[in-house]
């Protein structure tokens, strides 16, 4: 996306708290590559930074988490396919694109960005919230998902 990444104010706006300086200083160490259970401790030690408050539900759900070293490379090596705005654009499907407002880890400004790439693209951020909406604010994810069904989903 050409769109600034909004992650350096959105770190910002959570100076201060001691578990989002650990993330930072695990993230600038870098990732333990000796293995899947080294890189999910990693992962874990800088996953502050997805949530919008780093509370019972969000380490409950942070410890519950499993990553693959061998998928996370091949994710993170891929070569972006040089007409993706094209095909996505061609995508004629209502298609939302849900943010968290408090998404320190992916930013906010870039994921909404994304809708405008679809036909029918359309956004929502949800406030209170990191990179997991239906974890930190479940009724307001269920409520955008359930209003956008509404509008693309014909009754009956």
């Amino acid at each position: 996306m050409d769109v600034p990444s909004d992650v350096p104010d959105l770190v910002a706006a959570r100076t201060g708290e001691p578990a989002v300086a650990a993330a930072l200083a695990a993230l600038e160490a870098g990732p333990d590559l000796d293995g899947d259970e080294a890189f999910t401790a990693w992962r874990l030690r800088t996953a502050a930074l997805g949530y919008a408050r780093w509370d019972a539900t969000a380490r409950e759900h942070a410890r519950g988490m499993r990553y693959s070293l061998a998928a996370a490379r091949a994710f993170m090596s891929g070569e972006t396919p040089a007409d993706l705005h094209r095909r996505l654009a061609a995508v004629d499907a209502p298609t939302l694109v849900v943010a968290g407002a408090q998404d320190a880890s992916a930013g906010v400004a870039p994921v909404l960005a994304v809708a405008g790439l679809f036909a029918r693209g359309e956004s929502v951020a949800i406030e209170g919230s990191g990179h997991f909406p239906w974890v930190e604010q479940p009724g307001a994810f269920r409520a955008a998902v359930d209003a956008f069904l509404s509008r693309v989903v014909p009754p009956g």
